[in-house]
C-alpha cells in the first residue's frame, strides 16, 4: 500500500506534468481492491460533472440502478450511501464538496472513473459544454448499458436509439433541444431516466415503454400534461424540483410501488387531486418545500398520513 499512499501525495498536488500514468496506475490497484458498492458508485459519479455532484441525486440514481439493494427502507439506503461516499473519501477518491449536500471528484479521478466505465461497461458520456457531433455506431449502442449526456449542445437527436441494454440514461439543460416522439421506445430495461432542465411539453409518446424505470428525474423541466406518468408502474423515485407543473395529476396514484416523490419548490403548483397521495403505500418521504407557493391544494393534505420530508 506505500505506493497507494505516495500516489494519493501525487494526486493532492497534481498539475498535470509528468504524473499522469504514475497516477492512473495507482488508481488502477485502488479500484481493484473497492468493494462492488464503491465500484458502481464511482462509476457513477465518473458520468456526472466532478465539480458538483447532488448527493440527494446519487441516493435517487442508486435506488434506481439497485446499488444498495440488500436495504429495505429509504433512510437504509441512504445510509449505506453516505457511508459508501464517506469511504471514498477516506480513499481520496471522492472530495468534499462546498456544502454537506455535494460531493466532488478530482478531475484526473474522474477521467479514470470514466473510462473504466466507458471500456468495461459500454457506457457512452460526452464531456460537458461540447458539442456532440457524431454518435457511436449501432453495434456499440445495443451494448451500450448508459448514455450521459451533461450541458452539451446536441444538434439533434435521433429518431430511435436502439439500446435493449440500457440502464440509465442522464441528460441536462438543453432546453431547445426537441426530443422525438420514439426516442425511447427501443429501451425496454431502462431503470434511470435524468432530463434535468429540459423542454417537455408534450411528454414523449415513448415513455410509455419504459415499463421497468425505476428512478425519474424531471427537474426545472417545462411541463404541461404529464398524466402519462401513471403507466410507468414500476417507478420507486419521481423528482419535479422547481419544475413548472400546475396540477399534480391523478394518474400518479397509480404509481403503488413510488417510496420517493419530490415536489420540491414547484412554485408553480396549485393543485392535488383528493386521495393522490395517501394512495401511495409505499410512500417513504415526500418533499414539498416551498412548493405550495402560490398554490391550494384539495383535501388539504391533513389526512395523509406518511413521513413528509420538506426542504
Amino acid at each position: 500500500m506505500f505506493e497507494w499512499n505516495d500516489a494519493l501525495e501525487e494526486l493532492k498536488k497534481f498539475d498535470g506534468k509528468g504524473h499522469e500514468a504514475r497516477v492512473y496506475s495507482a488508481l488502477e490497484l485502488s479500484y481493484k481492491f473497492l468493494r462492488d458498492e464503491e465500484r458502481s458508485l464511482l462509476r457513477l459519479v465518473g458520468q456526472l460533472a466532478p465539480h458538483v455532484v447532488i448527493i440527494s441525486d446519487l441516493l435517487k440514481y442508486s435506488m434506481g440502478l439497485g446499488l444498495f439493494n440488500q436495504r429495505t427502507t429509504l433512510k437504509a439506503t441512504r445510509d449505506r450511501l453516505l457511508k459508501v461516499i464517506s469511504d471514498l473519501k477516506m480513499s481520496c477518491l471522492l472530495l468534499e464538496g462546498d456544502n454537506h449536500e455535494q460531493v466532488k471528484m478530482h478531475d484526473v479521478v474522474h477521467s479514470f472513473a470514466a473510462s473504466i466505465a466507458s471500456e468495461h461497461h459500454h457506457v457512452f458520456t460526452a464531456a460537458c459544454q461540447t458539442e456532440l457531433e457524431e454518435w457511436p455506431n449501432k453495434d456499440f449502442f445495443e451494448q451500450c448499458t448508459s448514455i450521459c449526456l451533461p450541458y452539451c449542445n446536441i444538434p439533434k437527436l435521433p429518431e430511435v436509439l436502439e439500446c435493449p441494454k440500457l440502464k440509465s440514461f442522464f441528460m441536462f439543460n438543453n432546453s431547445s433541444l426537441k426530443i422525438p416522439e420514439n426516442l425511447f421506445s427501443r429501451m425496454e430495461e431502462l431503470k434511470v431516466l435524468d432530463l434535468t432542465g429540459m423542454h417537455l411539453s408534450p411528454l414523449p409518446l415513448s415513455l410509455q415503454y419504459l415499463e421497468n424505470l425505476q428512478t425519474l428525474c424531471l427537474d426545472y423541466c417545462v411541463l404541461e400534461d404529464i398524466s402519462a406518468i401513471g403507466d410507468l408502474k414500476q417507478l420507486q423515485v419521481l423528482s419535479f424540483i422547481q419544475s413548472t407543473i400546475v396540477r399534480l395529476p391523478s394518474e400518479v396514484s397509480k404509481l403503488t410501488r413510488l417510496r420517493l416523490l419530490d415536489l420540491s419548490r414547484c412554485r408553480k403548483l396549485e393543485v392535488i387531486p383528493p386521495d393522490v397521495l395517501s394512495r401511495l403505500a409505499q410512500l417513504e418521504e415526500l418533499y414539498m418545500g416551498k412548493a405550495l407557493f402560490n398554490g391550494r391544494v384539495k383535501d388539504t393534505m391533513k389526512e395523509e398520513t406518511m413521513p413528509a420530508c420538506p426542504n
